[in-house]
């Protein structure tokens, strides 16, 4: 149970470093990843900081379509009616076109959510899409499609909603 006793010098072959070669390596790792940055953006045509910024939007934006119209396509009804609240809170038309294929869900509470995903859609396109649901089985679903297209505001549609 001895112990070994600490040598004095260090093996032959290792180079011992100081604090300051320490700090100088890091900061050529540091201009090399920021160099390489740079070369990566100007081959990707981004000149900017605010165009970084704009193709990093772009990216989030198409993970996110990707994830929303996923959770419509194959989630349970509260991963659909998630997506469709998330839908619902970007007021985008291009994010209201995602919600459309649950206007025609199984469940009746993803269709009434759905409705009101589509209302910003421009308004001929919300009219085409929502007139259906106003002859739905479930009141649910009638009165929210009624509720949605009043939200959208085309007087083409007084007169469906009198009718019905």
């Amino acid at each position: 149970m001895g112990k070994n006793p600490a040598p004095k010098r260090p093996t032959r072959g290792v180079k011992t470093i100081t604090n300051h070669e320490l700090r100088m390596t890091g900061l050529k790792l540091l201009f090399q990843c920021s160099f390489f940055l740079c070369a990566l953006c100007a081959f990707a045509g981004i000149s900017s900081a605010q165009d970084f910024g704009a193709a990093q939007t772009q990216i989030d934006w198409t993970t996110e379509k990707v994830f929303l119209e996923r959770a419509i396509q194959t989630g349970n009804d509260e991963e659909k009616r998630d997506a469709l609240f998330r839908i619902r809170n970007l007021k985008t038309a291009e994010a209201s076109r995602i919600a459309v294929p649950a206007l025609t869900d199984k469940a009746e509470i993803v269709r009434a959510s759905a409705a009101f995903s589509v209302v910003f859609l421009p308004a001929d396109e919300a009219l085409t899409v929502l007139f259906p649901l106003l002859r739905d089985k479930k009141e649910l679903v009638r009165r929210e499609a009624a509720y949605a297209l009043g939200q959208v505001g085309n007087p083409n549609a007084v007169n469906p909603l009198l009718q019905v």
